[in-house]
């Protein structure tokens, strides 16, 4: 599974000829400097604000609230792509899927709909459009990796998965002359409201080939349920083969439910996480390794040489019975964690998978970080999955001159074709450094990072606002979405009007666009400070 099938005919180089963000000579990467951003208005539909300094341009990418589409029906108040872990573009960057949440008028206002990837106007939609398509009415959508034209959709209602193309709206995978594969679960009760059928559990990604995926069923409280468990299916998309089920409900008592958070295959599909109890500490991360035959997944077992960061929750709320001897695939308790490769050698060889998200330190655990670590050296951490070792990849107080990062909000492997970085993001803060940003990050110790932009979203007036930022295939763009709430000149408009924004190298990229051009007065302090200059 460690290696790579070779696509079919419909697999497409990238058409979208642009700088990518890893290669643009504007960016800031003086992660040192305190850069407080001045007041900008929100860009209208289409337009683009450009951001000095960074060297990039934001352009909003979805409709004011009540218009009609291009294709008809009308865009809802959130009109924004779904997560950082669901890449919004399809391979060659010709498409974009975006969905309208909490709408107002189910009478006229899709809720999926795609974009084209250079115009970003809507092509087609789910319904109350010219272009309808059957393909995009269902729970979960994810575009396949190095198919240009393919995607999967898991239909929770009717336990139904589709291998689809897009474009010829053929079905790519049938089940008995049905279009798409029926994957019943016999783990849920009839009372929806007590579990979830199976899914991508909205965070679960294909492997970076498009061959591998994991189905996982989520039942609420599975120890207070006998009979009643967690599982999860390994499914092969190539050789069109679902896996059996793998039974791993959480073996400890926790201050929450138990169940699977998410569950998801790693880039080479050599690996499967799962992530337990994710509505109140400690966040349980577990490692399984898959076999490429059987599909059946096992414990990763780590030996004491590893020095794996282990899960756990020794803060006194709970006897947790387990001790730092259990290397049985337990990793470390991560925040909004998301896969991707690291060639860091201490990690232990080239090309390892990687696990990374936000370090979560509760009490005195049984893990080989301490809150001082974290702090010093950073919050995001990458984590093998093959021996469990870790290299914190973010800055830290020692990085920032002794200030404090601010708190981390998301991590996203999604440039799957530009292994070994993520982009994370940081959440709003007065006078720390870091805040309100999104940032590139190579998966190394101490690797420097490129700061691209800043939100400008308050996400504590809606959860839709949270910034969510995902980078395109190569990282040529990032993705986020905002209400705009932030240092902003005229009217700010609701805090609920949240929309999807693309953030992207200054120049001539995407559709001719009438620009919002500010002269903004950058703060800078720090031992190297920045010379902005306007970007033209």
């Amino acid at each position: 599974m460690g290696t790579y099938a070779t696509p079919d005919d419909q697999f497409v180089d990238p058409i979208v000829v642009m700088t990518t963000l890893l290669a643009n000579p504007d960016k800031i990467t003086n992660l040192t400097a305190a850069v407080t951003v001045d007041a900008a208005p929100r860009p209208d539909y289409l337009k683009s604000l450009f951001l000095p300094g960074y060297g990039t341009k934001i352009t909003r990418i979805a409709g004011n609230t009540g218009d009609t589409t291009a294709i008809g029906g009308k865009w809802a108040s959130i009109s924004r792509h779904h997560y950082s872990k669901n890449q919004p573009w399809n391979h060659d960057m010709t498409m974009i899927c975006i969905e309208q949440k909490n709408t107002s008028d189910t009478r006229s206002e899709p809720t999926r709909l795609i974009l084209d990837g250079k115009s970003y106007l809507p092509i087609m939609a789910n319904k109350f459009s010219s272009n309808n398509n059957p393909f995009l009415s269902a729970s979960e959508f994810r575009w396949r990796p190095q198919y240009a034209t393919q995607a999967i959709t898991w239909n929770e209602s009717g336990q139904i998965l589709k291998l689809f193309d897009i474009v010829t709206r053929q079905s790519l995978w049938n089940d008995a002359g049905a279009v798409g594969v029926h994957i019943p679960s016999n783990c849920v009760a009839s009372n929806s409201s007590n579990g979830r059928g199976f899914g991508l559990l909205s965070e679960g990604v294909l492997s970076d080939n498009g061959r591998y995926l994991v189905l996982c069923t989520n039942y609420l409280k599975p120890q207070q349920a006998p009979g009643k468990v967690d599982y999860f299916r390994v499914v092969d998309l190539e050789a069109k083969v679902v896996g059996p089920p793998n039974y791993f409900a959480m073996p400890y008592k926790t201050k929450d439910y138990g169940d699977i958070d998410f569950c998801s295959i790693s880039p080479l599909g050599n690996y499967v996480i799962i992530k337990y109890s994710a509505n109140k500490v400690p966040e349980y991360a577990r490692c399984f390794t898959i076999n490429p035959t059987t599909l059946v997944a096992t414990p990763r077992v780590f030996v004491s040489g590893d020095n794996p960061i282990l899960s756990g929750d020794n803060d006194g709320a709970i006897a947790d019975p387990r001790s730092a001897v259990d290397y049985n695939g337990w990793m470390a308790c991560m925040s909004h964690g998301d896969f991707q490769i690291s060639a860091d050698p201490a990690l232990t060889g080239t090309s390892v998978e990687v696990y990374v998200g936000g370090l979560r330190i509760y009490g005195s655990d049984i893990s080989n970080c301490s809150s001082a670590d974290k702090a010093a050296l950073g919050r995001y951490i990458a984590q093998s999955m093959d021996k469990g070792k870790h290299v914190h990849i973010s800055v830290g107080t020692t990085g920032l001159s002794g200030a404090t990062e601010t708190e981390d909000q998301h991590s996203s492997g999604r440039c799957y074709m530009a292994p070994g970085w993520m982009c994370a993001t940081y959440t709003y803060h007065a006078t720390n450094k870091l805040s309100n940003e999104i940032v590139l990050w190579p998966v190394l110790a101490n690797g420097a990072g490129i700061r691209c932009g800043t939100t400008r979203s308050d996400e504590s007036i809606d959860y839709n606002a949270e910034a969510h930022a995902v980078p395109s295939p190569g990282c040529e763009k990032i993705m986020f979405a905002s209400n705009w709430q932030r240092n902003i000149t005229g009217t700010a408009g609701p805090g609920t009007d949240i929309k999807s924004y693309v953030l992207a190298p200054t120049g001539p990229v995407g559709v001719s666009i009438d620009p919002i051009r500010i002269t903004p007065v950058y703060s800078v302090t720090g031992p190297t400070p920045y010379t902005n200059a306007e970007q033209s």
